[in-house]
């Protein structure tokens, strides 16, 4: 019977230990450190802004066995002003050399600001070669 005493006593003395600290009903919060996130968007720039997109880029072959690669271009200005006579310089460059295997240019005599066009390029190059676009735009 003694000993049923000691355990249970030992058993008290043990949750009392553990509980301690648990029982004062606060709620304690770390304190905010650095700084709060802060997000801005920025305004649109003044003037014509162009965003490119290469929508498909694709190599096919011609009925004589040579090959050209078929690109679709997609533009948006996302300026806030319109741009005049816009001259769009696609070229079709060998990823090995950097050199300029073809290139066809399209030309815009307006695009206003939030105005999405889109057109198709036919770029021929070598068969066996690896190639990229590349957009270049120029504007009045």
């Amino acid at each position: 019977m003694r000993m049923i005493r000691g355990l249970l006593l030992v058993c008290i003395m043990i949750s009392m230990f553990a509980a301690a600290g648990c029982t004062n009903g606060e709620e304690t919060t770390p304190a905010a450190t650095g700084t709060p996130a802060v997000t801005a968007t920025p305004s649109p720039s003044p003037g014509p802004v162009f965003e490119k997109n290469i929508i498909e880029f694709e190599k096919r072959y011609t009925p004589e066995g040579t090959c050209y690669w078929e690109t679709r271009i997609e533009l948006v200005n996302t300026g806030t002003g319109a741009a005049t006579n816009v001259k769009v310089l696609v070229s079709l460059v060998n990823e090995d050399s950097g050199a300029t295997a073809d290139s066809e240019s399209e030309l815009f005599t307006r695009f206003n600001a939030g105005e999405s066009k889109s057109f198709v390029k036919r770029l021929n190059g070598e068969c066996d070669q690896g190639y990229r676009v590349e957009i270049a735009i120029d504007s009045d």
